[in-house]
């Protein structure tokens, strides 16, 4: 996934090797939950492997999640390569807790 920016500052300086060396030494170039090869085309729907142009064909890239959601945090335990799909499976619940809380951010409670 994408650093944003004001993210940046929170990776180490050595991430770009940290990253590497997950997805393609420990992890084989595959998704570590999945399985789905490193750069392979799959088809959007059925997510079986397919050609480049074909209808619904997308890449996939090999991402690293970080399983605490802290970019601070980069032990080998803690870090895991994924599919977009997974990674953005696994993070689905952090990130909607972080939109929520990121609306509410100057808001007055109401109590009643």
């Amino acid at each position: 996934m994408p650093i944003k920016t004001q993210n940046k500052a929170r990776y180490p300086e050595n991430w770009k090797q940290i990253s590497e060396d997950i997805r393609f030494n420990r992890a084989n170039n595959r998704c570590e939950v999945c399985g789905v090869p490193n750069y392979a085309w799959v088809n959007s729907k059925t997510r079986e492997l397919c050609l480049s142009g074909e209808d619904g064909a997308i890449r996939i890239i090999l991402t690293v999640a970080h399983l605490d959601h802290q970019p601070e945090n980069c032990d080998y335990l803690n870090l895991m390569a994924m599919c977009q799909k997974c990674h953005n499976n696994y993070d689905r619940q952090h990130r909607n807790r972080t939109i929520k809380s990121g609306k509410l951010i100057g808001q007055t409670e109401i109590q009643f």
